[in-house]
């Protein structure tokens, strides 16, 4: 079967395994044996050459919204029997929570999962239960996010080498929950760092450092494998994000041997860090869980040992193994 990939991306490229590293619907869609991306304003006249097509939701970009329903819709009337595989980029409830003139998108969003989809492909089981009883038709799946796991795991530092126990914060925007991790870090230590790739244009970073007191180090943006090249030597990461979706950071940080606190409703905190799964507002509880962390070597070694060898289940391979089933099991050739 063959298998073309559409997003929000400008450019015609490859997909190949060296290109994947972080990026959750290219990594998804390579698993389901898609070898090329198509721009989503240059892909009408190829696709009829492909079996199945891989759109990618957005999960920011509002103006693509509206373009992948329409191509979506447009390429199930013209070739109904060909099929749409759809992934769920991002949180459901970016969807879920429009506001205003809005409607328009949400509507529309509903319209086309249940008539247009044959795979809808989630982040966690709550979204693909949620997204059964919305859909007519098509299959829904709960797909686990792969990254190169070995790969990541040769930036690994042994815990006796982090002398200074630093404890990673997210980013400030409403997404990450970087304010409330920083609430509580700024409590219990001064060894703060800001795990960041956003660059903001007002002054927020100022204020809330100053309102708590603490100046974070921040995290340069850069590419995936320089990332993990700048966190490797944290001791935890505080990560309460209130939109639980692919659970990249915490899948990395596992491989990495870094406890994540992190959501209670992403699966990929719930499979590596069960021990330290919380709501992402209950700041008494994730204080102490990062004080039990920082003080206590067993809980700290045991939630650690946990995450590294579950941590496998995210290789690519696995992904790979796990798409060619589903194809199986769907009779898609």
């Amino acid at each position: 079967m063959r298998v073309a990939t559409v997003s929000c991306r400008e450019n015609e490229f490859p997909i190949e395994r060296g290109q994947l590293h972080n990026v959750n619907d290219l990594a998804g869609s390579w698993c389901f044996g898609s070898r090329i991306h198509f721009p989503l304003k240059e892909s009408t006249g190829v696709l009829k050459d492909y079996d199945a097509v891989w759109f990618t939701m957005s999960k920011q970009i509002r103006e693509y919204e509206g373009n992948w329903m329409d191509l979506l819709s447009g390429f199930k009337a013209r070739w109904p029997e060909k099929k749409v595989i759809l992934h769920q980029e991002g949180e459901c409830e970016f969807f879920l929570n429009r506001r205003g003139t809005e409607w328009k998108i949400q509507k529309g969003w509903i319209t086309t999962l249940q008539s247009k989809v044959d795979l809808l492909l989630t982040h966690n089981a709550r979204e693909a239960s949620l997204y059964r009883y919305l859909m007519d038709k098509g299959e829904v799946e709960a797909w686990r996010t792969v990254q190169d796991v070995e790969k990541i795991k040769s930036y690994v530092i042994s815990p006796e080498k982090k002398t200074k126990k630093r404890v990673g914060i997210s980013t400030y925007d409403g997404r990450a929950g970087g304010i409330v991790g920083m609430a509580v870090a700024s409590k219990i230590t001064e060894e703060v760092v800001q795990v960041t790739r956003s660059i903001y244009k007002d002054n927020r970073e100022e204020v809330i450092c100053d309102r708590f007191g603490v100046w974070p180090e921040v995290t340069p943006q850069c590419g995936w494998y320089e990332w993990l090249d700048s966190i490797h030597d944290l001791y935890l990461y505080l990560h309460p994000m209130p939109a639980a979706s692919a659970g990249r950071d915490t899948i990395a940080c596992a491989a990495l041997g870094i406890p994540v606190i992190g959501n209670k409703y992403l699966d990929a905190q719930m499979h590596l860090f069960p021990e330290l799964a919380v709501d992402v507002y209950d700041a008494r509880r994730m204080e102490q869980l990062v004080t039990e962390l920082l003080y206590d070597r067993d809980f700290y070694e045991r939630v650690r040992k946990t995450a590294m060898d579950r941590v496998g289940f995210y290789n690519i391979e696995y992904g790979v193994d796990r798409a060619e089933k589903t194809l199986q099991r769907l009779d898609w050739k």
